[in-house]
């Protein structure tokens, strides 16, 4: 349920589906705000996140036993923070309304812990990329090199042919160095 700008609360399709890590953090910084929600919003609010001791902890994996909060109640009391309704409730209760946009709510969370996600598979390095890449390397400098001295040529053209029609020196300079610069 994803709260509207007056505060009422219109059922949205933000996060559908999306859980959120519900750690201590998180919790203690809705707990405030359970007295002062609307109830619709404080009711679905999960209690503290159980104390997961070490032993726990290696029995466990993370994926099941990780409690979770829905994307959409987040977004939902983020919106509700943002409303004139819900600055005014924070501000009588000392509460800083920047302390509940999305951003702080979801700093230091996992989306999703309880989805297994495959594995990420590193394909093996193809045996011939790296000639490709060397012969691919090779071509872009001769091109570099043949740019270059095709400008350097056609300006030692126009000297040349400049010079033996018997133009002044400041004429054939110009002229050589207009036909490297510029196409003809």
């Amino acid at each position: 349920m994803v709260v509207d700008d007056k505060g009422s609360g219109n059922i949205d399709s933000v996060g559908v589906g999306v859980n959120i890590s519900f750690t201590h953090d998180l919790a203690d910084r809705l707990e405030p705000l359970r007295r002062i929600l609307p109830p619709h919003l404080a009711a679905p609010i999960p209690s503290s996140p159980p104390s997961r001791s070490p032993s726990t902890a290696a029995t466990q994996p993370d994926s099941t036993s990780t409690p979770s909060i829905p994307y959409s109640l987040l977004y939902s009391i983020s919106k509700w923070t943002r409303t004139v309704e819900g600055k005014a409730t924070l501000s009588t209760s000392s509460l800083n309304p920047r302390s509940y946009e999305m951003v702080s709510l979801l700093a230091g969370s996992t989306t999703s812990p309880e989805r297994k996600f495959p594995p990420h598979k590193v394909e093996p390095d193809d045996p011939l990329a790296d000639r490709r890449r060397e012969i691919n390397d090779r071509k872009a400098v001769v091109t570099l090199i043949n740019a270059l001295l095709s400008i350097g040529g056609s300006g030692a053209a126009a000297w040349y042919a400049t010079g033996v029609a018997g133009w002044r020196n400041e004429w054939v300079r110009i002229h050589s160095l207009r036909s490297t610069s510029s196409p003809s």
